[in-house]
C-alpha cells in the first residue's frame, strides 16, 4: 500500500506543478489533472484497501471457530448483499425489506473513483482531438513562444519571427476563398457548421474551445447526480449537512450513507437444509469513504463555480467582438513605443484583429498570453503586424490598391530584420 500512494501523490503533484507547454489555462487543468489525478489517488487507495488488506470482519456464531471458517465467512458477505439496521431497530423479517437498506456500494468505490476520474479527461481528450481540424498547433505554437524567455533579443526574434510566419500562413490560408464549384455553396453551409469543414470560417477553434468549456460544466454538475445515484442519498445537500451537524454537536458520523457496522445473511447448506447466519460485520473502509466523498463534495462544488465563471469569462472575451479585439489594441502602443502611431496605423490594426486574424487567430494568441509573459506576448505580436504590413503591400501591389496609405518604414523594418524592442512595458 505504500508504494501504490507514493506513486499516486508523485502523479498528483507532478500535475498540479508542472510548468511545460499547454494550450488551455489553468480552469481546464484544475479539471483534467488536479481532481483527474486527486480521483486516482483515492481509486488506488480503496483499492489497496479492498483487494490487498481485509476489508471486512464479521462476528461468528459459536460453532464457527475454526480460521477456514472465519475466512470463508468474510469473503462470503464481502461478495453478497449488506444491509444496514440500526441496533434500536429490530431486523427486518423479509428479505425484501432487509435488502432496502443496502449498503453494498463500497466494494465497487474504488470503479466509482475511476469512473469519475475519467469524466474529468474526457473533455481534455476531445479538446487534443478537435483542435487538430483547425490546422493550428497550439501547444507547439505555446512551447516555442515560452522557450524565448531566456534568450537574448536577436535570438528571441529570430524563433517568435518564426511563431509568426506560422500564424500568417494559417491565417491567410484559412482566409482563402472556397473551392468555386458547383457544390461550393453547400460547402460554404457545411463550413459554418461542422468542425471537419469550418476551419475557413475564423471561428471555428473558437467553437470547439468553448464547446470544451461547457463539457467540463456539464461534467461537474453530473457528477453530483452520479454520486447520489450510487450512494443512494442527496449528495447536494451532503456536504451542508456534515458542516450543519458538526457545528452543531463538534463531531459528524453519518451512520445512515457510511455504517461502520452491517449485516449480512450467510447461507450454509447443510444436506437438505438450508441454514441462514445473520453475522454483523465491521466495515472499517466506511470510515475513510466518509471522508472521501466529503473531499470530493467540497472540490465539486469549487471546480463547478469555477468552471461556470471560465465559461462566461471566456463566452465573452471571443464572441464578443469589441473584447477580442481590444485584447489586441491594448499592445498597439508598446509595439512601437518610440514612434506615435497614425489613424491608418489604427485602422490596419484593426483590420488585422477582425479580417486577417479573426476571432480564431485572436484566440491562438490570447491562448500563448495565458501561458506565457506580458514582454513575449508584445514581442510576439510585433512579428505579426511586421508580416501583416507586409502581406498587406503584396496585396496591393497585386491589386493595383493605394499602396501609399502603408507606411513603407514599417514594411522595410520586417526586411532588414529590425525587430527590436528597447523600451516595453510590461
Amino acid at each position: 500500500m505504500p508504494s501504490g500512494i507514493v506513486k499516486a501523490l508523485a502523479a498528483i503533484t507532478n500535475f498540479a506543478f508542472y510548468r511545460g507547454a499547454r494550450d488551455d489555462d489553468c480552469i481546464d487543468r484544475l479539471n483534467h489533472m488536479v481532481m483527474h489525478g486527486l480521483l486516482i489517488f483515492l481509486a488506488i487507495f480503496t483499492g489497496t484497501k479492498q483487494f490487498v488488506g481485509s476489508p471486512i470482519y464479521c462476528w461468528l456464531p459459536t460453532n464457527y471457530d475454526e480460521k477456514y471458517q472465519r475466512k470463508f465467512a468474510n469473503n462470503y458477505c464481502w461478495v453478497h448483499t449488506m444491509y444496514n439496521v440500526p441496533f434500536d431497530d429490530p431486523v427486518p423479517v423479509s428479505e425484501e425489506s432487509r435488502y432496502y437498506h443496502d449498503v453494498s456500494y463500497y466494494r465497487w468505490s474504488s470503479m466509482m473513483f475511476i469512473f469519475l476520474a475519467a469524466l474529468f479527461r474526457i473533455p481534455q481528450l476531445l479538446w487534443k482531438d478537435l483542435k487538430k481540424y483547425s490546422g493550428a498547433n497550439i501547444e507547439k505554437l505555446v512551447g516555442m513562444t515560452a522557450e524565448t524567455t531566456l534568450m537574448d533579443q536577436d535570438k528571441r526574434d529570430e524563433q517568435l519571427g518564426h511563431v509568426a510566419e506560422f500564424i500568417h500562413r494559417w491565417a491567410t490560408t484559412r482566409n482563402m476563398s472556397h473551392r468555386k464549384g458547383k457544390f461550393a455553396s453547400i460547402e460554404n453551409s457545411v463550413s459554418k457548421f461542422m468542425f471537419c469543414y469550418g476551419k475557413r470560417s475564423g471561428h471555428n477553434l473558437v467553437l470547439i474551445y468553448l464547446f470544451i468549456k461547457f463539457l467540463y460544466l456539464i461534467n461537474s454538475i453530473s457528477q453530483f447526480f452520479i454520486i447520489s445515484r450510487f450512494l443512494k442519498t442527496n449528495y447536494w445537500e451532503f456536504g451542508v449537512n456534515a458542516v450543519r451537524t458538526y457545528a452543531q454537536h463538534g463531531q459528524w458520523e453519518n451512520e445512515d450513507v457510511f455504517p461502520r457496522v452491517a449485516l449480512c445473511d450467510m447461507k450454509v447448506r447443510a444436506l437438505a437444509n438450508v441454514y441462514i447466519y445473520t453475522l454483523q460485520c465491521v466495515l472499517g473502509i466506511n470510515l475513510f469513504l466518509e471522508k472521501f466523498f466529503f473531499v470530493i463534495w467540497f472540490c465539486l462544488i469549487v471546480i463547478m463555480i469555477l468552471n461556470a465563471l471560465s465559461f462566461l469569462k471566456w463566452t465573452v472575451q471571443l464572441l464578443h467582438e469589441e473584447k477580442a479585439v481590444g485584447f489586441l489594441t491594448k499592445y498597439m502602443g508598446q509595439l512601437f513605443p518610440k514612434k506615435s502611431l497614425t489613424p491608418t496605423d489604427k485602422k490596419m490594426f484593426l483590420a488585422m484583429a477582425r479580417r486577417y486574424l479573426q476571432k480564431d487567430g485572436v484566440f491562438v494568441i490570447r491562448m500563448i498570453a495565458d501561458n506565457s509573459t506580458s514582454l513575449l506576448t508584445v514581442d510576439l505580436i510585433r512579428q505579426i503586424w511586421l508580416r501583416y504590413l507586409h502581406f498587406r503591400s503584396e496585396e496591393s501591389q497585386k491589386t493595383g490598391g493605394d499602396y501609399s496609405k502603408i507606411d513603407q518604414n514599417d514594411v522595410k523594418l520586417l526586411d532588414r530584420g529590425e525587430t527590436k524592442i528597447d523600451d516595453v512595458d510590461k
